[in-house]
């Protein structure tokens, strides 16, 4: 795999690109790259000058002002290059909702960051309490006179099944 660093100005967005994303899922994107920076490079056809893969990234980082990228160069005719952007497309896999929920407990960031609208997180969210119901009581933990606890997603407040604010040692 090559790695290069290239101007913006190399870069040609794929013509033929079927991917989309609305004004919401871009300005969500746009919040995720100014938060964590560029982490996933762009692919790159150095035979026609498109990018073959991470065209919305594209959109984002000329925004944001970006004047060169790190991309993974690929060397490749234009019909593998549009075989090679819809593979990348389609591949995109679903959440472990019960793995996610945990995750989401243990970090405090703007949903917007994550790349969610506020509806999805809102049944994220839900989901969580609903588990948390389910998993943990009002019992104290053995050997202790404390309640079992869970973190805010949104607030990163230490609460108990019942939404009490816990005790601040916990």
């Amino acid at each position: 795999m090559e790695l290069r660093r290239v101007k913006m100005e190399q870069l040609k967005p794929a013509p033929y690109n079927p991917r989309y994303m609305t004004d919401e899922e871009l300005q969500r994107l746009k919040e995720s790259i100014k938060t964590f920076g560029l982490v996933d490079p762009l692919i790159w056809n150095k035979r026609t000058g498109h990018v073959v893969g991470g065209n919305q990234r594209l959109k984002v980082l000329k925004e944001l002002g970006y004047a060169e990228v790190d991309v993974v160069v690929v060397d490749i005719d234009e019909e593998t290059e549009k075989a090679l952007n819809i593979a990348l497309n389609k591949h995109a896999g679903h959440f472990d909702l019960d793995k996610l929920s945990e995750v989401l407990t243990e970090i405090n960031f703007d949903p917007a960051v994550l790349g969610f609208d506020e509806a999805e997180y809102k049944e994220l969210i839900t989901d969580i309490e609903e588990l948390a119901e389910e998993l943990l009581t009002d019992e104290p933990l053995e050997g202790s006179k404390k309640q079992k606890c869970i973190t805010c997603p949104v607030c990163g407040a230490k609460i108990t099944p019942k939404g009490e604010l816990c005790d601040d040692n916990l």
